[in-house]
C-alpha cells in the first residue's frame, strides 16, 4: 500500500453528473524520471473540502506508472534475448 496525493482536471462532465478525471505527476531523481498517471470517475457528491477525494470513491481508477532512465531501460530485454524469446516459449 502507498499513499500520495496527485492533482486531477476534470476531463469531462457525463450525462448523470459524474465527473471524468485524470492527471498525472512527475517525479525525478537521478537522472530518472518516474511519471504517475491517474484517472476514474468521481460522483461530485463526494468531493470534501478542499477538492479532495478518497481513491475509494473513485470509480474506474486506473493509475499508471511509466518510468524513464537508466533503472528503466535495464529492465528492457536486449534485441539477441528478445530474437530468442520470440522462437522459444520458455
Amino acid at each position: 500500500m502507498f499513499t500520495g496525493t496527485i492533482a486531477v482536471t476534470v476531463i469531462e462532465v457525463l450525462g448523470n453528473g459524474n465527473l471524468l478525471v485524470s492527471g498525472d505527476k512527475q517525479i525525478g531523481t537521478n537522472r530518472e524520471k518516474e511519471t504517475l498517471r491517474f484517472s476514474g470517475v468521481v460522483d461530485p457528491k463526494t468531493i470534501l473540502n478542499g477538492n479532495q477525494v478518497s481513491s475509494i470513491y473513485v470509480a474506474d481508477a486506473r493509475l499508471d506508472y511509466v518510468g524513464e532512465g537508466q533503472i528503466d531501460s535495464a529492465q528492457v530485454a536486449g534485441w539477441l534475448a528478445r530474437f530468442f524469446l520470440s522462437f522459444l516459449p520458455f
